[in-house]
């Protein structure tokens, strides 16, 4: 779900379906960023949900989003999001999330993984977060035509599974 191993670029990538166990995992995965105390930010793919979040789910996850020590601690430590949706449905969700909740951070729409990573490394150097070599060239290896591979390779070799506890 979280992969940190890029860091201060967190890969954030949602199933099919949102569940509760999902939104267990997304907690607790986000307490252990904000554990890390530096700024980051989130390359959010929506692109797998297959189904629109249901009201409970959709509640579930404003009540997080919403929780005052997590939204104090999201606006102190995630400089923004760049969210990759494919699906209209999906965009409308997202639309309807925030009619709930606020977020801290500016939020991007990129086109594309490529549009999403070159997003995120502005903002980071927009904020002052030293941007180590590694992600620089990380920008360059996502083009846009490449983006459907990218997601294909990245699943394969689980890049998307969970934040690491090191």
């Amino acid at each position: 779900m979280i992969d940190d191993s890029r860091f201060p670029i967190v890969f954030l990538t949602c199933p099919s379906e949102l569940t509760s166990a999902f939104l267990t995992d997304f907690e607790q995965s986000y307490e252990r960023l904000f554990a890390r105390r530096a700024k980051f930010v989130v390359v959010c793919d929506l692109r797998m949900i297959a189904k629109v979040p249901d009201a409970l789910m959709r509640k579930r996850l404003s009540d997080i989003l919403n929780r005052p020590d997590f939204k104090a601690q999201q606006e102190r430590y995630q400089v923004g999001s760049a969210n990759v949706i494919a699906s209209a449905a999906v965009r409308a969700a997202l639309t309807a999330l925030l009619w709930v909740w606020q977020p801290t951070s500016p939020m991007y729409a990129p086109r594309d993984h490529h549009d999403a990573i070159a997003w995120s490394i502005s903002r980071l150097r927009e904020v002052g977060v030293t941007i180590p070599p590694s992600l620089a060239s990380l920008a360059q290896t996502y083009r846009p035509d490449d983006a459907r591979r990218a997601t294909e390779e990245l699943s394969n070799n689980h890049f998307f599974l969970k934040l690491r506890s090191d």
